[in-house]
């Protein structure tokens, strides 16, 4: 199977770890080989946890600069778009795209614009 590679980011008490582990198990249930790797960092003090988890035939966990395929934010604004804070983005030819919280899609809720919050 050709490796699609994962790096889910969040604030520590967000649930990453638990995500990428649930994530993780179900692949190998339904028969996925995958490996997964973490970096904690300071997550007691607001910092960055960040796995990366590679699904089919791959020998390590290292995703290089510019080879994930899927880049999973758990809060946009202070995860994934923070310069400097996510060591391994996108390839070229994926276009990130936000997953809005459901009140926003409902239209209970409104989101900040993340153009403008980029600092």
């Amino acid at each position: 199977m050709e490796p699609k590679r994962v790096v889910m980011v969040a604030v520590g008490g967000q649930g990453n770890l638990l995500a990428s582990s649930v994530l993780g198990e179900a692949a190998l249930l339904s028969g996925i080989p995958m490996r997964m790797s973490e970096i904690h960092g300071m997550a007691q003090r607001g910092g960055v946890v960040e796995s990366a988890l590679i699904f089919g035939d791959a020998y390590s966990t290292i995703i290089s600069d510019g080879d994930a395929d899927v880049l999973v934010g758990f809060e946009t604004r202070r995860d994934a778009a923070r310069p400097g804070q996510v060591q391994r983005p996108l390839r070229r030819d994926h276009q990130p795209g936000p997953l809005m919280p459901f009140t926003v899609n409902i239209g209970q809720g409104v989101y900040p614009d993340l153009k403008s919050s980029r600092s």
